[in-house]
């Protein structure tokens, strides 16, 4: 992890660089927790992910087979899995549901 943590703190400190910005030596601006965060997505990334867009256009099949009753993370997991990382999505899943609830 200190590998990744320390190549996150290089992509930064090189993006500054290539922004005309002279390149910064210490990390403290940054938040340990986002930088950490980010550390744990790269290195649990896979490479079959789908991206938001993807999920986006079959999210509302993943919906309706959890309303069916079959469990819709078994039958679609890498839209179970990418929903577990992503915050944007798993909010639109919640309003999904939130709607399907009311209609029902």
């Amino acid at each position: 992890m200190d590998l990744i943590w320390n190549s996150i703190k290089d992509i930064v400190r090189i993006k500054g660089t290539m922004r005309g910005a002279a390149p910064r030596r210490d990390s403290s601006h940054l938040e340990p927790e986002m930088l950490k965060h980010l550390a744990i997505g790269i290195a649990t990334t896979r490479p079959d992910e789908i991206a938001c867009d993807e999920c986006f256009e079959v999210l509302g099949h993943y919906v309706e087979l959890g309303a069916a009753g079959q469990d819709a993370g078994a039958a679609m997991p890498l839209v179970r899995d990418h929903l577990a990382r992503c915050n944007d999505c798993r909010e639109e899943l919640e309003a999904l549901l939130g709607a399907l609830r009311a209609v029902a």
